[in-house]
């Protein structure tokens, strides 16, 4: 079996947004705990591209693409709602700082004309 590119980086992945959310809660973790938390999403990670290829008998590299590919898929149909929202009018984006309230402009992939 060959481990899968995806997996086998991820977990430098992982501890570098470790070490960025423990900056911003300016609260630190001990090596013991992150490696608890590294080990637990790599596990998982593993067991969930290990039960795909089983499913679809594919390739695990090809497993873990497409669980990729559904995540992402599912966090566009969430997010939709509010798209089409912002689209239509019905809400405005802002600058959260007190410098700058002006709307943040949504541009189409097209170019830089406003989306209608």
């Amino acid at each position: 079996m060959v481990l899968p590119d995806i997996l086998a980086n991820a977990g430098g992945v992982v501890v570098s947004y470790f070490e960025w959310v423990q900056g911003l809660q300016e609260y630190f973790w001990k090596e013991v705990e992150v490696n608890a938390k590294l080990n637990d999403i790599v596990v998982r990670a593993f067991e969930e591209t290990w039960s795909a290829r089983d499913r679809f008998g594919t390739s695990m590299r090809t497993a873990a693409y497409g669980l990729a590919v559904q995540r992402v898929n599912k966090v566009l149909e969430a997010r939709r709602p509010i798209v089409d929202a912002i689209k239509n009018g019905k809400v405005q984006l802002v600058f959260n700082t007190t410098e700058a309230r002006r709307p943040l402009p949504i541009r189409c992939r097209s170019g830089p004309r406003p989306c209608r």
